[in-house]
């Protein structure tokens, strides 16, 4: 069975949320996508059949997909504070769940991991995900200071992979890999240990 572990909930609320809480700039390109951008920068975007279910099962199809996880994709709940942070994650966890009991046999719910996850309070996770032998799938995350990122993409082109190479080293010089032979994978690179 072909599992897809990289694929994102699209809900318009949250992205009309995220238009409004950042003030973000509506841009529409040629090939039918809307940019979200932030000082030049593009930070989330969609395009109509990506709200299309029936289209993504076709898709998944062609693809010999059975299965698709499916979180939040950058920037993801980070940006709001507060009480709107709680808002945001609470309802884009309720979509995620609907969407997921709606269609139980090709969307599963993937498991937010912390920013923070190589701090030794984490070390019961690692544990549990040890002894389950569990994949653990590493998302990046748009740099919180894009200073120096301006123009050309540079927080997606850059940023990101920066993210990546920063949540492997803190796992490296943790001892994460030393304790726990878990596997990672990124959306770029695969890091495994056996």
């Amino acid at each position: 069975m072909n599992v897809d572990v990289h694929s994102h909930i699209v809900d318009r609320q949250y992205l009309d949320n995220l238009v409004s809480t950042l003030a973000l700039a509506t841009e529409s390109t040629n090939d039918g996508k809307r940019l979200f951008r932030k000082d030049g920068s593009t930070v989330a975007w969609s395009r109509d059949d990506m709200f299309d279910i029936d289209r993504r099962f076709d898709d998944m199809d062609k693809k010999d997909m059975a299965v698709r996880i499916l979180s939040l994709s950058a920037p993801n709940v980070y940006l709001w504070n507060g009480i709107d942070h709680v808002a945001a994650a609470r309802h884009i966890n309720d979509a995620l769940a609907k969407l997921c009991r709606h269609y139980p046999d090709r969307r599963k719910p993937a498991v937010e991991r912390y920013r923070s996850f190589a701090r030794r309070t984490r070390e019961p996770i690692w544990a549990k995900i040890n002894l389950l032998r569990l994949p653990v799938f590493e998302h990046p995350m748009f740099p919180r200071n894009s200073a120096g990122l301006e123009g050309f993409e540079l927080p997606l082109r850059l940023g990101l992979i920066f993210d990546t190479t920063l949540a492997a080293t803190r796992l490296i010089y943790s001892g994460i890999f030393e304790r726990y032979p878990i596997f990672l994978t990124s959306w770029r690179t695969r890091v495994a240990r056996c």
